[in-house]
């Protein structure tokens, strides 16, 4: 089963860089991910095939700041997800590639909600705290009893 783990974000607008700190730590652990800034269309390529995908990022879901959701592409469907910072949503894009190509199959969404993500560097407080959790996550969804098979 091919799986990729996807992680989006630009560090010059604060929060919105979650997923690529995210993105440094998994690569410390020895996980192989992908880093992308807000234009994930760049990976087009590595979609085609692909069974799973993981894709973490900053979401807007209206949480209290640092607040994390792990959901199916199709369980956010049922929830209110604000503007994104990036043209095209990344999930907005997989949801339209999935809709033309069938791929990828399944797509878990490792996301925490935004406190700040106006022009600036580094993450608040309440969004670097959920980190390790976001980690975990990630983790646990690789795992062979992971949540996405």
């Amino acid at each position: 089963m091919r799986t990729l783990v996807l992680c989006v974000g630009n560090v010059m607008r604060s929060d919105d860089g979650f997923g690529l700190a995210v993105c440094d730590e998994l690569r410390a652990r020895g996980i192989e991910v992908i880093a992308s800034g807000p234009d994930i269309s760049e990976i087009l390529d590595r979609l085609q095939g692909l069974d799973r995908l993981v894709l973490v990022d900053a979401v807007d879901f209206g949480g209290e700041p640092g607040s994390l959701i792990v959901r199916s592409m199709e369980e956010l469907d049922t929830m209110e997800i604000r503007t994104s910072t990036h043209s095209l949503s990344p999930i907005q894009f997989l949801r339209l590639v999935r809709e033309l190509t069938g791929y990828p199959r399944e797509v878990l969404i490792v996301g925490v909600q935004p406190k700040d993500l106006g022009i600036g560097e580094g993450l608040s407080e309440e969004v670097r705290g959920s980190l390790e959790s976001a980690v975990n996550a990630v983790l646990s969804a690789l795992a062979p009893e992971g949540a996405l098979r």
